[in-house]
């Protein structure tokens, strides 16, 4: 794969990040990469339009994220080819595989025109076409690792679950909002933080029980941030003026929405392998500002949060619904589990392991 060895070429593997989507959520990702592995690992990093003044050849290692195929891709794999420099495809959605690209599987597909439908398909065509030029691939759950390795590639996982900078946001948020609505009002709000437009079908997930407490609790707000068409879950409209609706803000001020709510949900359809690769950061983010979360129980938020501890992952509408009125009806409980949940949030995103994950992938990708 590499002419050099991971002795040869320093105890330091260097590692030069090109990425192809700055404004991405995801791309916190990296940031929190580079600065983890600052001690014992070399980084860069360079954005897709710069792609042809980056330099290869003083990397060990060069990872493309979220980079769709390009002319000027394949002449800068060719460089790194010819500098003897792996080359490895780093994703954090399952957007590598076209033949996935169905409304069934991936809900964005219905809610897209013809014409924005064709310029979806064929950038995940690009991105497929990258992951297999690539010598490996890097993702951030292991429901993408299975698919990767499905595909016949070398895959490693490199968790993630926030940064340094979602910190200071989280706690700005905190000292700006010095207390929640629901003390001044007495009316308690379950936040959803929909984010893209991908999850519309996600929300289906818990609508009913959602229309159920609404009905039956006058005190309780459904509080939707960003992308929900309500039109589609009629169940919600006996209870319409128990619903606020806010817009989608820059990633930062999302933490401010966050501490506004007394719960978080993260609706998702289990067993569905677009929703079982997401990551679990709704709840990192929610937890970041002491907000308790209830998500769908797919892999990546069963291993986030500890039930009944620092969250609850619910699969049926019983489970939704039991989790959901014990958060509501117990203040006392509601902030312990927001606190404990905000200790391993700040715990985990700290933590020194993520950049020791990353340094043995890349030493065993030098070695290979």
């Amino acid at each position: 794969m590499i002419q050099q060895s991971a002795t040869e070429t320093s105890h330091r593997p260097r590692v030069l990040y090109v990425s192809g989507d700055p404004a991405s959520r995801a791309h916190e990702h990296l940031e929190q990469l580079l600065a983890l592995q600052s001690v014992c690992i070399q980084t860069s990093l360079a954005n897709l339009k710069d792609i042809q003044q980056a330099a290869p050849e003083a990397a060990d290692i060069v990872v493309l994220f979220r980079v769709p195929w390009s002319s000027s891709v394949s002449r800068f794999v060719a460089r790194c080819r010819a500098s003897g420099t792996a080359v490895g495809f780093f994703i954090d959605d399952l957007v590598f595989d076209p033949s996935l690209m169905t409304p069934d599987i991936c809900d964005y597909m219905r809610i897209l025109d013809d014409q924005m439908r064709r310029a979806w398909i064929a950038r995940v065509e690009g991105y497929a076409r990258t992951f297999s030029e690539s010598d490996f691939a890097l993702v951030v759950t292991e429901t993408l690792a299975e698919k990767a390795r499905k595909l016949g590639k070398e895959t490693h996982v490199l968790n993630y679950c926030g940064n340094e900078q979602m910190i200071e946001a989280a706690d700005a948020a905190l000292q700006k909002l010095s207390t929640k609505p629901s003390d001044a009002d007495g009316i308690l709000r379950v936040g959803y933080a929909s984010g893209t437009p991908t999850h519309q079908r996600d929300f289906s997930v818990v609508a009913p029980v959602l229309g159920e407490l609404l009905k039956s609790r006058p005190k309780m707000v459904l509080t939707i941030v960003g992308n929900l068409n309500l039109e589609e879950f009629p169940e919600m409209l006996p209870s319409s003026q128990q619903i606020e609706t806010r817009p989608t803000v820059p990633y930062m001020d999302l933490f401010h929405e966050y501490a506004r709510f007394d719960v978080n949900i993260v609706p998702l359809q289990c067993g569905n392998p677009f929703c079982e690769s997401k990551t679990a950061m709704k709840y990192y983010e929610a937890a970041l500002v002491g907000v308790p979360t209830v998500s769908a129980a797919t892999q990546p938020y069963q291993t986030a949060a500890r039930q009944g501890v620092t969250g609850f992952c619910a699969q049926t509408r019983d489970e939704w619904r039991t989790a959901l009125a014990f958060l509501l009806d117990h203040p006392a409980e509601r902030v312990r589990i927001g606190r404990k949940a905000r200790l391993d949030a700040l715990s985990q995103i700290r933590s020194k392991k993520h950049a020791e994950t990353a340094l043995r992938a890349f030493r065993s990708i030098l070695n290979a």
